[in-house]
């Protein structure tokens, strides 16, 4: 650099010159860049953490580099280099920031399962949560559990195998809906009857799968009319939380007492021709049952029955002396009572 000095009498005077040198150092850019908000793990970085600025134009290098998932941890330094755009006059500069790392939570996911019956016992079909990262589920209620009827809560445990990086335990809820159980009636369709036997335990014996009562239509005591007549029965079941009510119905035939004398007689004759019974032994039977037929169509009641006790007297002895069976027996004394007590 250079100087030249003019005097104000240059009369006297000549001019005179003067140069001195100057080092002029590269400047130092600013670096702007404020530690970033806290990440979960599991966050790669990116240009939300990454966002240094400058004074001057120029390029960043930053380590970590972007996409780089940081462990758990407080305080982890985050470097950033500028190269300026202008090296001929700046300087590279650098920067650091501190970030803190945070557990994540993992993500458990749990449909509500689908309704099953009382009775059904919880398996993985309805416990079976998934999550985001390996680890392990405890149920509340386990499995084999049953449940009640109605809405019910289950709850899940997880504990992630890495619990350096992740919350534990984390827990989620699912609803599942135990719906009624409609017990099982059973109830066969009665023996035919004879007209004026009055409905009994014998006719009115539904079963169920469940404690409970029963109640029918027609009732315990009524006498049908001959024909075929339909049974009802309603079940209201002790415990009305886990079981619904419910009906069933039988089918009864009521029958005249010349009716059920024909059956007898023809049940005779069946056991004849299966040599259940010889024919020789068979047809005073038969003999009896026709001659109680033939008062009954008289009207004289009283002397069928009293040929129809004749009949049981010697199917008794029958089955004394081994000529029928206690079975076969048994089944036309039952046969022939049913007729006397009509």
């Amino acid at each position: 650099m250079s100087n030249t000095f003019t005097p104000a009498d240059t009369a006297n005077y000549t001019k005179a010159t003067d140069s001195v040198s100057i080092n002029v150092t590269q400047a130092t850019p600013t670096i702007t860049w404020s530690n970033p908000a806290n990440i979960t793990y599991g966050t790669p970085l990116s240009s939300i953490q990454l966002d240094a600025t400058s004074s001057v134009p120029g390029s960043f290098a930053y380590n970590p580099v972007a996409g780089t998932t940081l462990g758990v941890g407080q305080n982890q330094q985050l470097t950033a280099i500028l190269t300026p755009t202008d090296t001929a006059n700046y300087t590279t500069a650098s920067a650091s920031v501190s970030i803190n790392v945070t557990k994540a939570t993992p993500t458990i996911t749990w449909k509500n399962p689908a309704n099953i019956k009382y009775g059904t016992a919880l398996s993985s079909t309805q416990l079976d949560a998934t999550s985001s990262v390996p680890g392990k589920f405890v149920y509340t209620p386990q499995s084999g559990t049953v449940l009640s009827a109605g809405t019910n809560t289950l709850t899940v445990s997880f504990t992630p195998t890495d619990t350096t990086n992740y919350t534990t335990p984390t827990t989620a809820t699912a609803s599942i809906t135990v719906t009624q159980v409609t017990p099982t009636i059973t109830w066969s369709n009665p023996t035919d009857l004879v007209y004026g036997t009055k409905l009994s335990s014998a006719q009115l014996d539904a079963t169920s799968s469940v404690p409970g009562s029963f109640t029918y239509i027609p009732p315990l005591g009524t006498v049908l009319s001959t024909g075929t007549h339909t049974l009802t029965t309603s079940f209201k079941p002790t415990d009305t939380v886990e079981y619904t009510t419910a009906s069933a119905t039988a089918s009864i035939n009521v029958i005249t007492p010349v009716q059920k004398i024909n059956q007898i007689t023809t049940s005779i004759q069946n056991l004849i021709t299966s040599g259940k019974l010889s024919s020789g032994t068979g047809r005073p039977l038969i003999s009896e049952l026709t001659a109680a037929e033939s008062s009954l169509n008289s009207g004289q009641t009283s002397k069928a029955t009293t040929q129809l006790d004749i009949f049981i007297t010697e199917v008794d002895i029958y089955i004394d002396s081994g000529i029928l069976s206690q079975t076969n027996g048994q089944l036309l004394i039952n046969s022939a009572n049913a007729i006397i007590q009509a």
